[in-house]
């Protein structure tokens, strides 16, 4: 368990102190904690202290916007890869910080999972306060990966 203390300190600070406690772990340590993350529900992985302290990271690297549409706050990180899973912090690279639409859009694009917008297109366009003309760009964008 994470004291509430931990929260209390900055993004950067919590991440300096994520991959401090990486450089002194031996090489089992790190094993068996990549291992326990990787056995997690990944809804049980999304609240984790490891997970919150990246999440938080990449998007501030990005001084929190959407690096898909540009124009939304990021508040969620794709993984672009899971090749990784269980030591993120080593691989920031995988790691994209996204609004929730363009996640979506993600997800559906490489993931394969359905994105739940699809159904209701240009209502969840306008309701995630986003112009038509956007909603284009990001479809275009992405019909080119």
């Amino acid at each position: 368990m994470v004291p509430d203390s931990f929260y209390n300190l900055g993004v950067e600070e919590r991440f300096l102190m994520m991959l401090t406690i990486d450089q002194r772990s031996t090489p089992e340590q790190r094993k068996r904690f990549s291992a326990s993350i990787r056995r997690m529900h990944y809804e049980d992985f999304l609240r984790t202290a490891y997970w919150r302290t990246i999440r938080d990271y990449v998007v501030m690297q990005r001084q929190g916007k959407c690096v898909e549409c540009l124009s939304s706050p990021a508040t969620e990180v794709h993984h672009r890869s899971y090749d990784h899973h269980g030591q993120e912090h080593l691989h920031l690279a995988d790691l994209m910080p996204v609004c929730r639409l363009c996640h979506e859009i993600l997800q559906e694009k490489f993931d394969g999972r359905p994105a739940h917008f699809i159904e209701n297109g240009i209502e969840r366009v306008k309701s995630a306060g986003l112009a038509i003309a956007e909603w284009m760009r990001i479809s275009e964008k992405l019909g080119r990966l």
